[in-house]
């Protein structure tokens, strides 16, 4: 009897075992989970941080997320403070301040169209207005020249692997983190301001224009420096507008089976069109996109004045050319916007020189609006035609 009291004894504690295992303080298993995901997305690395940060939100509170989220980007934010690139790249800020001066007093003047007045030559203005108007230019050119001076700066600040790696970590963490707090839904009939650059990038004491800094880039100049991440994206698609205009120009004006004749461009074309380009860049513009059927519009209007030896926007002897807008649609172009004209120097750099120096043509070299553009040379006679299509690049690589 006694012994068969010890062995029930003996079974109700190995059946009473597992109740008491359960028994530990509730949370525990799971504080130590949440523990290891945490670890596991302030260690890992650019290829598993986001495998790693799934895995967290599955696994943890939303305010343990955000707190990871802030230790990480803290993290970032001082190797980012580390030796002398932010003191580098705030000089570059400074300089690029003088650019942007000098662009501003530019484009004021340039589109003040009652002190920048058109037309400004005698006889169609007085001799006193053309003399007013000299002084007005002379003026605008000094103002260029101050833009011109700034954009050709060689000061530069090169940004070293590890700092890129940072500061591409710190966006990673900002994306993320602002995804958690998505903006409310708008009322019907409320306004809603527009939003400025995701992210405090200022938070510990980093300046707010390092999220417009370009990652792609090994050394920033006043060129490639950009103060918020919408104008680094305008910058990058200029870039790739600027390459996609040579590759296609030089295909085109090689393609003598499978491009008409009026839409390949000559290497003094194709030089215009770069140096058009280059000047809207260093005046804070976009890029311009080259067309072809600007191309062939062009072409067709410089080798109609050329052969009658008149300079003029006109084509009076076929009602269906008579305006470029005309010309630019029958060569199936839809959406044009402006001609410049131009007679006596094939000099592509100078005919862009003549044009900055008149101001509608100035105007029409700098439109904001302007997407697309073409430059065609026939004798000593230049015509460029603008356009507002609708252009298509490549898609850019995507980085992991």
């Amino acid at each position: 009897m006694r012994r068969l009291t010890v062995l029930l004894f003996a079974t109700s504690l190995a059946l009473a075992a597992p109740a008491r295992a359960s028994t530990s303080p509730p949370g525990a298993v799971h504080q130590d989970t949440e523990a290891k995901l945490v670890k596991a997305v302030l260690d890992a690395g650019p290829r598993d941080r986001s495998a790693a940060y799934d895995a967290l939100r599955l696994g943890a509170d939303e305010e343990t997320v955000k707190t990871t989220l802030e230790t990480r980007a803290a993290a970032a934010v001082t190797v980012l403070q580390r030796g002398s690139t932010l003191k580098q790249l705030g000089v570059i800020a400074d300089r690029r301040r003088t650019l942007d001066a000098a662009r501003e007093g530019a484009l004021r003047l340039i589109f003040d169209e009652e002190r920048y007045f058109t037309p400004y030559r005698v006889p169609a203005v007085t001799p006193e207005k053309a003399a007013a108007y000299s002084a007005v230019q002379r003026e605008v050119d000094e103002h260029v020249d101050l833009a011109a001076q700034a954009w050709s700066d060689k000061k530069k600040a090169k940004l070293p692997r590890r700092f890129r790696v940072a500061l591409e970590d710190l966006r990673w963490t900002r994306d993320r983190r602002t995804a958690l707090d998505p903006a409310p839904e708008r009322r019907r009939g409320e306004h809603r301001q527009p939003k400025a650059d995701p992210a405090p990038y200022d938070s510990g004491g980093l300046p707010e224009w390092i999220g417009g800094l370009e990652l792609g880039v090994d050394v920033i100049n006043v060129r490639t420096f950009a103060w918020t991440a919408g104008e680094r994206a305008e910058l990058a698609r200029s870039r790739r507008v600027v390459a996609s205009n040579t590759e296609r120009m030089r295909t085109a004006q090689k393609d003598e089976a499978g491009t008409p004749e009026a839409a390949r461009p000559s290497s003094d074309e194709i030089e215009q069109v770069r140096c058009t380009n280059e000047y809207r860049l260093m005046m804070g513009r976009t890029a311009l996109a080259w067309h072809p059927s600007l191309q062939a519009a062009t072409r067709w209007h410089s080798d109609y004045m050329s052969r009658w030896g008149i300079l003029t926007h006109y084509e009076e002897e076929d009602a269906e050319r008579r305006t470029f807008a005309d010309r630019c649609r029958l060569e199936g172009y839809e959406r044009p916007a402006g001609e410049n004209c131009s007679v006596g120097s094939p000099d592509p750099a100078g005919t862009q020189a003549a044009w900055a120096r008149s101001s509608g043509h100035h105007r029409n070299l700098l439109g904001r609006d302007h997407t697309e553009m073409a430059s065609a040379l026939s004798g000593s006679y230049w015509t460029q035609n603008f356009g507002r299509g609708d252009v298509t690049l490549d898609p850019p690589p995507v980085s992991d």
